[in-house]
C-alpha cells in the first residue's frame, strides 16, 4: 500500500473552473503563513470572486494535487507581492487537513521555490508564518529558509540566487 510520503504532487495553475473547490480550502482553519490576513480574506466573498481577486493579486497560484488524483485540490500554494511597500515576494499555502503531516506541503513549497527562482525570476522570498510551531520551523529549516530578525521568530527569508545581479 503506498502512502502520501511516496506519492507525488502536481502543481496546476489556478482556474476559475476551481473557484467552488478552491474557496471550500480556504475557509479550513489551518493556512501556513499570513498571506490570508494580507490579502484580506473577506466572509461575505462569493467563490468566483474570491477566486478573481486571488489571481489578479497573486504573482502565481497553484492548486495542490496528488498525481494519482488530479482532479482533486487538497492544497493550495501562492507567491505574491506583499509587505509595507508591496515589493517583497512571500509565499504561502494551505492543505486540507487529511493530508497534514505527510511532507506534501514541504514538496509544494519547494516546487513553488523553483517557480519563484526560474520562471518568475524572483530573487528572494520571505515567508511570515502566523504561528511559531516545531513543524512549522522545521519546514523552513527544510527548505533553506532562515530567521530574518532575532526579535522575530515569524518571519522567514531565503535568497534564491547566489549571486544577485543589479
Amino acid at each position: 500500500m503506498k502512502n502520501h510520503h511516496d506519492q507525488s504532487i502536481v502543481l496546476k495553475k489556478l482556474c476559475l473552473t476551481d473557484a467552488e473547490e478552491f474557496f471550500h480550502l480556504h475557509r479550513q482553519p489551518a493556512v501556513f503563513g499570513t498571506y490570508m490576513q494580507e490579502l484580506n480574506m473577506n466572509e461575505e466573498e462569493k467563490p468566483l470572486d474570491f477566486t478573481k481577486r486571488l489571481l489578479w493579486l497573486s504573482k502565481g497560484i497553484y492548486s495542490i494535487r496528488l498525481t494519482d488524483k488530479p482532479e482533486l485540490i487538497i492544497g493550495s500554494a501562492l507567491i505574491y507581492k506583499g509587505g509595507s511597500e508591496k515589493n517583497e515576494f512571500y509565499f504561502g499555502g494551505t492543505l486540507l487537513p487529511n493530508y497534514h503531516g505527510k511532507g506534501i506541503l514541504l514538496k509544494a513549497f519547494d516546487q513553488i521555490i523553483e517557480l519563484a527562482k526560474y520562471c518568475y525570476g524572483i530573487p528572494e522570498v520571505k515567508v511570515f508564518l502566523n504561528v511559531v510551531s516545531k513543524q512549522a520551523n522545521s519546514t523552513m529549516d527544510k527548505l533553506g529558509f532562515v530567521k530574518l530578525s532575532k526579535q522575530n521568530d515569524l518571519l522567514y527569508y531565503k535568497s534564491l540566487w547566489k549571486h544577485r545581479i543589479a
